[in-house]
């Protein structure tokens, strides 16, 4: 399972110089504009990531399902690959942030806090969470615009539900019903506890239609 999760980050390698320019450009962008954007521009190459080691998988799709390993390992390996994707884009984004801060060009503390990671990994795994289980029962190709569409929305929510009068209290008010339904927990525990519980959900569908799935 290792060799296959480190397989999905090597085929990335070709990709890594554009995420880097595309970080950069826009931390300096959202050092004027503010840290609202962080999360999405997180998001998407994460995303990116993600959807580029499942579609390179798809041309050879019969060769992998034909390898001494089982296809529930061959899942298992995808979906911790989304917890390595999040940590290798908040590296990149780090290491870029010191280094433009390090010019002179940015003020990191203007940028980053729990807020913005924390709204940048619910993004990632929620994403996950439904683009898998679609993505494996079906190619790539006959959901595509699935895909499109599913990206934009979980990219676009947050800075939706910020923007605007009457959305921007609705995870305020989200989270003051969790603190008030458990109130010995953390908030963000209970977020957290919710969103494995929707990834271990994920999982077992996505292991369903997979073993079941057959390549030409």
């Amino acid at each position: 399972m290792v060799n296959l999760i480190l397989k999905d980050i090597l085929i990335q390698k070709k990709t890594f110089l554009y995420f880097i320019g595309f970080l950069a450009m826009w931390i300096i962008f959202s050092n004027t504009m503010g840290n609202l954007y962080i999360p999405l521009v997180l998001f998407c190459v994460s995303s990116n990531f993600i959807e580029t080691a499942l579609l390179k998988d798809e041309s050879s799709q019969r060769m992998i399902a034909s390898l001494p390993v089982r296809r529930s390992d061959i899942i298992l390996a995808k979906y911790a690959s989304i917890f390595v994707f999040i940590a290798v884009a908040l590296l990149l984004y780090f290491a870029i942030s010191f280094i433009l801060e390090a010019a002179g060009i940015i003020k990191i503390e203007n940028l980053t806090n729990s807020k913005v990671i924390s709204i940048y990994i619910v993004q990632t795994l929620f994403f996950s969470s439904l683009y898998f289980p679609i993505n494996f029962k079906f190619e790539y190709s006959k959901v595509r615009y699935f895909n499109i569409f599913l990206t934009l929305i979980i990219a676009f929510t947050p800075q939706f539900i910020e923007g605007y009068p009457y959305t921007k209290n609705i995870i305020p008010n989200i989270a003051s019903y969790l603190a008030a339904a458990a109130p010995n927990l953390n908030t963000a525990w209970i977020v957290i506890f919710l969103l494995m519980i929707l990834l271990l959900i994920s999982f077992i569908v996505s292991c369903q239609v997979y073993k079941n799935r057959e390549f030409n």
